[in-house]
């Protein structure tokens, strides 16, 4: 950190005006100094890039004369054309495939869709989750739970691009738990590859996402809440068959880098 700021100060010093893009403002489970340290670095900078606004609100918290932005992550893009179904109709009203993606890290609190998938039954719910592991209690719980439990399943490893698309065809819903705002970046591939999500209150979906069409919002850290929204979304599946279509997904990551030279002024 202690480059950023003296980077920082030697443009202003030339004249330049610094920024600076923050995936998360603070550190995931960063301790008081840690969170001190992000403070002191983001104040060296009077333009400030972030992916939320809880994030935004955040920053001019303890910022209060930044210029600040809010980015959300574009989508990433897929093969699947724009207004198609996101995933094939479930053959014989089978279980709804409930997918997490990505890394298996304890701030995301997985243990909120765990408790949700031991409080439903085998037929009504299948949960996959799919991610290399940062944690090796969070993944002995799930393989645990998936030894279990017939509707957990688990595949604890690096995904690579050419597996993506399929894992996520196979799914009918993303749930993303987690605790905190943050830049997700599953949140991106599902709105690439046109799935809808379930997200807590503290993800932010971006502004073209419309609660019912796009996804479900439940208040974090409730596994009873978040069943009852998996539940919504199961008795009005047919509802989410255009998510995302309000998107232009070709032209997303153009608009933001477009937005970022105008913010940039150059």
């Amino acid at each position: 950190m202690v480059d950023v700021v003296f980077l920082a100060t030697v443009l202003r010093l030339k004249g330049v005006t610094p920024a600076i893009f923050c995936h998360n403002v603070y550190p995931h489970s960063a301790p008081s100094l840690g969170r001190a340290l992000s403070r002191l670095v983001i104040r060296q900078f009077k333009k400030v890039f972030v992916q939320s606004h809880n994030e935004y609100d955040l920053v001019k918290s303890f910022h209060p004369k930044a210029n600040c932005t809010i980015l959300n992550h574009p989508p990433y893009p897929s093969q699947r054309p724009r207004n198609s179904r996101h995933y094939k109709p479930s053959e014989s009203n089978g279980p709804i495939k409930v997918l997490f993606f990505g890394f298996i890290r304890e701030y995301k609190v997985i243990d909120t869709l765990h408790e949700a998938a031991k409080q439903v039954s085998d037929g009504e719910f299948h949960f996959h989750f799919v991610g290399e592991s940062w944690s090796d209690s969070l993944a002995d719980k799930i393989g645990s739970a998936s030894n279990k439990h017939p509707n957990i399943s688990r595949e604890m490893s690096y995904v690579s691009t050419s597996f993506l698309q399929s894992i996520f065809d196979s799914c009918d819903v993303v749930v993303l738990p987690y605790p905190q705002s943050t830049g997700s970046g599953a949140l991106a591939t599902a709105k690439g590859m046109r799935v809808p999500v379930i997200i807590s209150d503290c993800v932010d979906p971006g502004p073209e996402f419309t609660e019912g069409r796009d996804g479900i919002i439940f208040p974090a850290g409730d596994s009873t809440r978040l069943v009852s929204a998996l539940r919504e979304f199961r008795e009005n599946i047919s509802d989410f068959d255009q998510c995302w279509s309000a998107m232009d997904h070709d032209k997303e990551w153009g608009l933001a880098a477009t937005r970022i030279l105008d913010e940039l002024e150059l």
